[in-house]
């Protein structure tokens, strides 16, 4: 048994190690960005990479609110890699990142388990203002001079499955997470 707590404490001092190493690098290219005028979208890609990798070894650490809120934002920047037409509050959305990475800092090494809720529900805000948009921005505008008419609902074969407004992430959260993160992946794709 006390092999095992002395690999525990091994994996946890790597794990911490290499989590604080990529929160350097989230804050470096957070400065970079805004050093070169780019704003944080030209960051997703990296961003995106490193969220992923921190939820996945906090999950394995059994850091389940870090696991939990950076796959909020891995969900995040997966929507703004993969619809970069949509316009995103770039002062609001490096405030969110740099609340992740002061609570990563102060849960990483795992004596205590602060609630992510408050931090993970204005992530999940701002992705769906940011799914209404793209929403919006999807529906073909009527030509002015179209007469407005009753819609007419589709035949009973073609009916179309109810949508609902919020993305998958803002939903349920009791469900397994990896049919959850299927689910969502499949949601957004279809934006």
């Amino acid at each position: 048994s006390g092999d095992s707590g002395n690999l525990k404490d091994s994996m946890m001092e790597i794990f911490m190690a290499e989590t604080n190493d990529f929160l350097g690098k989230i804050e470096a290219l957070l400065m970079q960005s805004e050093q070169a005028g780019e704003g944080i979208r030209s960051a997703t890609p990296e961003i995106f990479r490193i969220m992923h990798t921190i939820k996945s070894s906090s999950a394995m650490m059994s850091l389940e609110n870090i696991s939990r809120l950076t796959h909020r934002v891995e969900d995040l920047f997966y929507f703004l890699r993969e619809h970069p037409d949509v316009a995103v509050d770039e002062g609001k959305l490096v405030d969110i990142v740099l609340e992740v990475v002061d609570f990563i800092k102060r849960n990483l090494d795992g004596q205590q388990q602060e609630d992510a809720s408050p931090l993970a529900g204005k992530i999940d805000a701002l992705l769906i203002d940011l799914t209404d948009r793209k929403k919006a921005d999807d529906v073909p505008s009527a030509p002015p001079t179209a007469v407005a008419t009753e819609a007419t609902p589709p035949p009973h074969d073609q009916a179309a499955a109810p949508e609902t407004d919020a993305p998958p992430h803002a939903r349920h959260h009791t469900h397994n997470l990896c049919v959850h993160k299927d689910d969502q992946m499949r949601d957004l794709r279809t934006l």
